[in-house]
């Protein structure tokens, strides 16, 4: 009769171990998955701005060679006054 009670107890303690076991490997991946695809959204984001920042740059590389000035509240590259002619920019912005 001691050692039936002892198997119950020792088998109670397997599942209690078992479910303590699985409830920490679920905490640790779901940890690590939310790390993983908060790293991944945030290279796409900066990844795509940079592009977007490169493209704008460059669509006023062509416009003008020179360099950028800021006039009062107006930004120029070269003679072309850029704020006044913000829908390059912006396309680039919203594509």
């Amino acid at each position: 009769m001691d050692k039936q009670k002892k198997k119950k107890s020792n088998r109670r303690f397997g599942v209690k171990w078992l479910v303590v076991s699985l409830l920490l490997a679920c905490i640790i991946i779901t940890f690590f998955a939310g790390w993983t695809l908060d790293k991944g959204l945030q290279d796409e984001v900066f990844t795509g701005l940079r592009n977007a920042a490169t493209a704008a740059l460059l669509s006023l590389d062509n416009v003008s060679t020179e360099s950028f000035n800021l006039v009062g509240e107006e930004l120029y590259k070269g003679d072309f006054n850029v704020t006044q002619n913000m829908e390059g920019i912006d396309y680039y912005a919203s594509s």
